[in-house]
């Protein structure tokens, strides 16, 4: 049923113009049973969701029901109570009571159910969302009790077994696949009871909804079954879980109440949105790919009991393969109209293996009393932080062979759950849209797997020298052994194509004494250096001689004062003054300014707003020929763009930052 107001003074609302029903009204269910039904319907989506065995059909009255005004900003239960009774008897309800309760089980009855009809959908529009207490939709009418519909049939007033009815507060404006949405998520707590953390199509915050029933999800109404790993070096493949269904559960200990779901997301349905984040903006694209992969749930404090008592779901969380980190707040940014007026930027500051949370994690950082979803990111080729949508599914978060393949105690994420048990999974190759995984779960077994990816590699320029930094891979034959390979390639931008083994040096001098950095001696580009990027990458190698897959590149430009000569040039006394960009910029509230001077002498260095007002002395020394870094801390300082000023020997060198609280 589509329901407007009297005298509403919004004539037109999107599709739904007043007094008529919306263009799409009929968009979202087909009347008759069929083996494939029109697509983006919600008779076609639990249709692909149960391979055929969940049939939804209706009908849309076909006008307009018209309320009384006062029920836009009154109670949805009243405008529901109001609605209904306009109605009363002139339906023929028999037609949507099919389904009657023994007791036990259901039992199918056409139109000689139990009385009760099976399920109502009212659509409003453009309800106060305030005095509603709901932006979306809610299942259940609201009435309180049972109500008659005709002189027959009653509609179940609350939300329970008998069914009752699902409230859409707003039906104008309306996205198709938002809507659509909207619709199969309040129809699933029928189905599946209160919400989930994360993914599928139940959880409660939204923008980690992968729009398709989840593993667990599918697995509980019964539509598939679990492909278990109930043995060492168990191999499976997995074609695309939305069309074949294939789910991969890998035991965790504890009897069974932890364990991991694994999906393989080929994006052939046009409802897996897995990833919708970046240059998809959130949006529903039908046609995309971006995403394809291998998607790894643990599930943890899973009771049969109580959720088959209570309906309550067990914790579900993505473990993403581009890492799990401790997070902290960089500043905020303001927004723009349909936004928060302003959110908070958030950065990783650290790799945590076992307890840290992913960029898609729903509490990824506190702000202003409540928790944050990660929205904006660097991107990595410009250095600039921008509206990624991370929460929503980026290219990266999915595992995949050569490029994340790894799983293990010492990976970030790590499979470790409280010390109990030593799991590992492998990506171990692709054949089309099939992927093959392997898992262990033995000690020998999972240490004679490749190292994990390296992870949290930044590159600075140090002096006259770029100096890479990186978290130390864990891996007990990484320790005893192992050493860490070095790539390279210089570019005029892009990302390249191809990389040169550079060095190689020992992972560990000592087993409890990690390298974690390296300054590249001998960085050198043949001819015009100008507007050159240089990027490295690099790899663990453990003491059998298994080399991981590359950690994530990162960059610096090249200028001349790094430029060498291609001979190990490794003098500590720059060929040049220099002064470096500030690293990290944007910050809050200390940066690390480098610097360089070529001949002794008096360093001035000052901080001067955009109006040229100098705001603070950072460095005023004297200094002998060398390279040097200062520490600004702008704690006292606005948020703003300013620029810092080296005076040297009558050389005059200048550079911008922004200070973002």
């Amino acid at each position: 049923m589509y329901v407007g107001f009297e005298n509403d003074t919004v004539t037109s609302a999107g599709d739904w113009t007043l007094g008529q029903l919306p263009t799409y009204a009929r968009n979202f269910a087909d009347s008759t049973v069929h083996t494939m039904y029109r697509s983006g319907t919600m008779s076609d989506y639990w249709s692909e969701m149960s391979y055929n065995n969940y049939h939804i059909i209706g009908e849309v009255y076909p006008a307009q029901v018209t309320i009384p005004f006062s029920y836009r900003s009154g109670s949805y239960s009243a405008a529901v109570s109001v609605t209904i009774d306009s109605l009363y008897n002139k339906i023929n309800y028999a037609k949507y009571d099919n389904w009657a309760w023994n007791g036990t089980s259901w039992e199918f009855k056409e139109e000689a159910g139990d009385g009760y009809i099976d399920m109502m959908i009212v659509v409003f529009r453009g309800a106060e969302k305030d005095n509603w207490g709901f932006s979306g939709g809610i299942a259940g009418l609201g009435l309180g009790s049972d109500k008659a519909i005709s002189s027959s049939i009653s509609v179940g007033g609350i939300f329970n077994r008998l069914g009752s009815g699902i409230v859409v507060r707003d039906g104008s404006n309306i996205n198709h696949f938002g809507f659509l949405g909207l619709l199969n998520h309040e129809l699933g707590h029928y189905l599946l009871g209160y919400h989930s953390s994360a993914g599928g199509l139940m959880t409660g915050y939204y923008y980690t909804s992968t729009y398709v029933l989840g593993a667990w999800e599918r697995y509980q109404l019964g539509y598939i079954s679990y492909t278990i790993a109930d043995q060492n070096n168990f191999t499976t493949t997995l074609g695309d879980y939305v069309e074949d269904g294939d789910v991969l559960k890998i035991p965790a200990g504890y009897g069974g109440t932890k364990f991991y779901l694994v999906e393989n997301h080929q994006r052939k349905s046009i409802y897996d949105f897995i990833a919708r984040g970046d240059e998809l903006a959130g949006g529903y694209d039908t046609t995309a790919t971006k995403g394809k992969g291998i998607y790894v749930w643990e599930i943890s404090g899973y009771s049969a009991t109580a959720y088959g008592n209570n309906g309550v779901p067990p914790n579900i969380e993505l473990k993403t393969g581009n890492g799990a980190w401790d997070w902290v707040q960089n500043g905020t940014i303001s927004m723009p109209s349909g936004w928060p007026s302003t959110m908070p930027l958030s950065g990783r500051v650290a790799v945590n293996r076992n307890t840290g949370k992913s960029d898609r994690h729903p509490q990824n950082v506190f702000y202003n009393g409540s928790w944050w979803e990660k929205w904006h990111d660097t991107i990595p080729l410009v250095k600039t932080d921008s509206l990624r949508r991370n929460v929503f599914g980026i290219e990266g978060q999915a595992w995949n062979d050569n490029y994340t393949e790894i799983f293990s105690p010492w990976s970030a994420p790590s499979t470790y759950i409280d010390s109990l048990y030593t799991m590992a999974m492998q990506v171990y190759s692709q054949s089309g849209e099939n992927i093959t995984l392997k898992t262990f779960n033995t000690y020998a077994s999972v240490l004679a797997l490749p190292p994990a990816k390296p992870q949290f590699l930044q590159v600075k320029k140090f002096g006259t020298s770029p100096k890479l930094a990186w978290t130390a891979n864990i891996e007990p034959d990484v320790k005893a052994g192992g050493s860490y390979k070095i790539y390279s390639k210089y570019t005029t931008g892009a990302e390249p194509t191809t990389w040169n083994h550079i060095a190689t040096i020992s992972a560990y001098t000592h087993p409890d004494t990690p390298v974690t950095s390296w300054i590249d001696p001998n960085p050198y580009i043949t001819g015009q250096v100008e507007d050159y990027k240089l990027f490295y990458k690099i790899s663990a190698v453990d003491s059998t001689n298994l080399e991981s897959m590359h950690s994530q590149y990162d960059w610096i430009y090249f200028d001349l004062t790094i430029q060498k000569d291609g001979q190990n040039e490794t003098s500590s006394v720059p060929k040049t003054y220099y002064l470096s960009q500030n690293y990290p910029n944007p910050f809050n509230p200390s940066t690390t300014i480098q610097y360089g001077i070529e001949s002794k002498g008096e360093v001035s260095i000052g901080l001067f707003d955009i109006l040229g007002k100098e705001v603070m002395t950072i460095e005023r020394t004297y200094r002998e020929p060398g390279n040097y870094e200062v520490q600004l801390d702008a704690s006292s300082l606005s948020s703003g763009v300013y620029f810092y000023v080296m005076k040297t020997n009558g050389i005059v060198l200048s550079k911008k930052l922004t200070i973002l609280k």
